[in-house]
């Protein structure tokens, strides 16, 4: 397992590249070979020669890559106190990432078809929290000569933390997790009842702050129906797409981003304007990002599971949440079978998806037994209004994790940590004991 490396200073910062190579299945590390696994190592240049001890970002997803550095208030704020290691996850950024072009080959060369397609499907199944978290461990005997370090999960990034806790507890000196703390007491196939109210709850912020917008909302909705919402590229817009753009709504600004959205939504004749058609389908197209659907669920599979799709089932208990329904409700995260067919950037992984919904044996993400016996400091901040991660189920997981302390607040949204970074790190510093008041 190779290790290169790179190193140039930017601004205030000496940036140091890893790359090291990881096995794509751990318990199996000849089937399907290896991959490159990515860690940017930030350290500001006044702090080089002060010896600080490593602190890694666990980033949010699946599918995302790490922040760039230096422009982020978080960052800047633990590079005081840490060396700041920012992981590219496996399959995004720099870490041998999943892509469309690269699922057709492998199908391809796996003999196409059914056994293509489970061979891909299984390929992909190993790019979960429980692989992350092995990563990890490997990352800490490789650039920590196998002293613990200091975690930070955003998000995704708390999953891949219940994995470290419970599969590599010896690796972690202290772990932090922002919005990232998920019910282990639930699966996909009961979890979303508890998240979709707290979509709805947003939504409902949305057309009470903006009842004007949910009225054009919904006749661009009737357009959409009609077929009216075309690309430049030929896209037909679907009343899905447009229900999509409620994915940032648990974001401190996603109200606002959506009611600027729809400001110029109409030309002075009452069409559609084609800005408006264009950025819709762009924030719906999740072309860099193709992980975020195809392993959205399958964050939280383990064990035998007979299939299905969880949101999908959840959200036809809730027929306020139909294409035809009025007014017209938003989504979150919520992983649906037309996605794979009605996003062009998603349609390689319409077969790979319905494999991984259904039936199969998934390996276990966390130990419950373990995860009771916790003797590593975390701290957790959760907020109250998140529709991504419950606060509820973080709730009942955290009373159940071992040295764990759980920081509720009202003041922020799920983009806290990007957002207020340096006064959220440094309030979990203190909950660590980290910072003294």
């Amino acid at each position: 397992m190779v290790l290169m490396t790179r190193q140039y200073d930017i601004t205030d910062y000496r940036i140091t590249d890893h790359q090291v190579d990881v096995p794509v299945d751990w318990q199996n590390p000849d089937r399907f070979g290896t991959i490159s696994v990515f860690v940017r190592e930030v350290v500001k240049l006044s702090r080089v020669d002060d010896g600080l001890p490593p602190l890694i970002f666990l980033q949010g997803g699946p599918g995302g890559g790490s922040p760039r550095p230096p422009h982020n208030t978080w960052i800047e704020k633990a590079a005081d106190h840490y060396r700041v290691l920012l992981l590219d996850q496996r399959g995004t950024g720099r870490s041998t990432p999943i892509t469309w072009r690269f699922i057709n080959d492998f199908t391809a060369a796996h003999g196409g078809g059914v056994a293509g397609t489970k061979a891909a499907a299984d390929y992909v199944a190993s790019f979960r929290a429980d692989a992350i978290a092995d990563d990890v461990a490997h990352l800490c005997k490789v650039l920590n000569d196998g002293a613990p370090w200091t975690t930070l999960g955003q998000s995704f990034g708390g999953f891949i933390t219940l994995s470290l806790l419970s599969r590599h507890p010896e690796t972690v000196a202290k772990a932090m997790t922002t919005g990232g703390i998920l019910a282990i007491d639930r699966t996909a196939d009961d979890l979303y009842d508890e998240l979709i109210p707290l979509q709805t709850a947003r939504h409902d912020e949305f057309r009470t702050r903006f009842p004007d917008d949910q009225a054009l909302f919904d006749s661009l909705a009737d357009r959409a129906a009609a077929g009216e919402l075309v690309t430049l590229a030929g896209d037909v817009l679907s009343v899905g797409r447009l229900q999509l753009l409620g994915g940032d709504l648990g974001m401190s600004t996603g109200v606002e981003n959506l009611h600027w959205m729809l400001d110029t939504a109409v030309e002075a004749d009452g069409k559609p304007s084609q800005k408006f058609i264009e950025a819709t389908a762009q924030r719906s197209e999740w072309v860099g990002e193709p992980l975020y659907w195809t392993l959205q669920e399958g964050c939280y599979h383990q064990g035998h599971r007979a299939g299905g799709w969880g949101a999908w089932n959840a959200l036809q208990r809730h027929p306020e949440y139909a294409r035809t329904a009025r007014p017209l409700l938003t989504f979150a995260e919520f992983a649906q079978p037309w996605l794979f067919t009605e996003i062009p950037a998603l349609r390689a992984f319409a077969g790979v998806a319905e494999e991984l919904a259904g039936e199969r044996t998934w390996p276990q993400l966390w130990d419950a037994d373990q995860l009771a016996r916790n003797d590593v400091p975390l701290a957790a901040v959760q907020y109250t209004r998140d529709p991504y991660v419950g606060l509820a189920g973080a709730k009942r997981t955290l009373a159940h994790v071992g040295s764990s302390q759980l920081w509720e607040t009202d003041d922020y949204l799920h983009d806290g940590l990007r957002l207020h970074g340096d006064t959220i790190i440094p309030e979990l510093m203190r909950l660590l004991g980290v910072l003294k008041d």
